[in-house]
């Protein structure tokens, strides 16, 4: 309405029913008090909510003077303020949970390491009866707390993680695949693929199972029947969404991997906390509230981003953002998974008695000498005196007396050439760059099994 047409008349001719009412209300309280007031209203035109600030300041006996101002961008700043800081809080929590879980998952894959060492040795020396049965139970509750650890770190961005160019859309195709025979079938899955590029340089297994547990989330969600849609689009991510974004992103191509489905939905409340760990809207024993948390923790480990948005009734989708790569093609390696054997003397540097035990023996089965030490300074005195008989070191990252780092330091002193495994629960990957520029340096993930110990000693001393 043009401003001419506003005068001669009342409030209750140009204003919505309760800005009327409110605007006699606080008329009727300065004629009474004889005081200024003030009031702010919001008031929806053309869809879009527009602010305004009208003071009422007494002008005599019977009189009052109202004057309007246009808040809205002054308003909406403040909002976006305050979405920013609440952002922030939530980035700031979530990294303090990172760091709390892998400490956490430190902690247990050091436990877990040596139960399973000690049960795959028993394995093998008790072959049969009661006693086999017995140790495979250990082996699989053990496996199975592993994979708990692994998510942990997936969250907390501690797991080191090889990346190489690969496909997302086999991963997409696969993952539904997968789905397919882990659903209800009354939930239909489908794909929506616009996009021409789908190479990105990323991990396998991380971003499968990233996908796995949306999908898995997203069949919860659904009661009966319903659909869920796995989609690829290229999207340019422009500067200031890098910069308003709570992840570590910068400007450029994207590919984005939409999960959408028709189920039951959240509420903001709900929303704002599902890629916490340990939080979980299921029942007690139903879940373990860690499965988003390792989808934020992977988006994080691929210099990507993940958004959500969902209305209850309505579904959920959420969108995931990775940059794109240069196609390359790899070739397929098959592993022989024949147990490796060999004659080289290692050095095993580990706090955990268990671990140095178990290692020892594994390797010892397969035709090793192993030396041990059970800290970094008594490590550092051993590979000074035997070095020239010592083919490789397995050295932990967490010790007590002379930690991983100076160690390693200290080894490189002795011998430049050495080849060092770094063995570790928790190693973040900064660190790992670190070590990895100072020459041969491996990395052995706890809880380890023997296969994987004797593969990586071998392909370290011989490489």
């Amino acid at each position: 309405m043009p401003p001419h047409e506003f005068l001669g008349k009342s409030i209750d001719e140009v204003a919505p029913e309760y800005v009327a009412k409110l605007t006699h209300d606080n008329i009727e309280k300065v004629l009474q008090t004889r005081t200024k007031s003030y009031a702010t209203y919001e008031i929806t035109i053309q869809k879009e909510k527009r602010y305004y600030e009208i003071r009422y300041t007494p002008m005599g006996e019977n009189r009052v003077l109202s004057t309007m101002r246009n808040i809205t961008e002054l308003r909406n700043a403040e909002l976006e303020g305050k979405r920013l800081e609440e952002q922030l809080h939530q980035t700031q929590k979530l990294e303090a949970l990172g760091r709390l879980s892998g400490g956490i998952a430190h902690d247990f894959n050091n436990a877990l390491a040596g139960i399973i060492g000690a049960a795959e040795i028993l394995t093998e020396e008790h072959s049969k009866g009661e006693e086999k049965e017995f140790v495979t139970l250990i082996l699989t509750a053990a496996n199975r707390a592993t994979d708990l650890t692994k998510k942990l770190l997936t969250f907390s961005r501690a797991e080191v993680s090889e990346k190489y160019p690969l496909d997302a859309q086999d991963i997409v195709t696969e993952t539904v695949a997968l789905l397919g025979h882990t659903v209800d079938r009354a939930i239909t899955l489908n794909t929506e693929i616009t996009a021409r590029d789908t190479t990105i340089i990323g991990n396998t297994s991380l971003l499968q199972n990233a996908l796995m547990n949306m999908g898995i989330n997203a069949s919860h969600a659904i009661e009966k029947t319903g659909t869920i849609t796995f989609s690829l689009k290229n999207t340019h991510l422009d500067k200031e969404y890098c910069l308003s974004s709570p992840f570590n992103i910068e400007e450029g191509d994207y590919l984005e991997i939409g999960v959408r489905d028709t189920g039951c939905g959240m509420s903001p409340d709900i929303s704002a906390h599902i890629f916490e760990p340990f939080f979980t809207t299921k029942p007690t024993g139903e879940g373990t509230g860690l499965g988003l948390a390792a989808v934020y923790g992977a988006v994080q480990e691929h210099a990507g981003a993940i958004t959500v948005y969902s209305e209850p009734g309505q579904g959920t989708i959420f969108y995931i953002y990775l940059p794109l790569a240069e196609p390359l093609s790899l070739p397929v390696q098959e592993k022989n998974r024949q147990l490796p054997r060999g004659t080289e003397t290692i050095l095993i540097i580990d706090d955990e008695e268990l671990i140095r035990k178990t290692a020892s023996h594994m390797l010892e089965s397969l035709g090793f000498t192993v030396l041990t030490a059970s800290n970094g300074r008594e490590g550092i005195e051993l590979f000074q005196k035997e070095h020239h008989r010592i083919d490789g070191i397995i050295l932990d990252m967490i010790m007590p007396v002379m930690g991983g780092q100076e160690t390693f330091s200290l080894l490189r002193d002795v011998h430049r050439d050495i080849p060092i495994i770094i063995s570790s629960g928790f190693t973040k990957e900064k660190d790992m760059e670190q070590l990895r520029a100072k020459g041969r340096v491996f990395f052995l993930h706890k809880p380890f099994k023997k296969f994987d110990l004797a593969e990586l000693v071998l392909r370290a001393c011989r490489n």
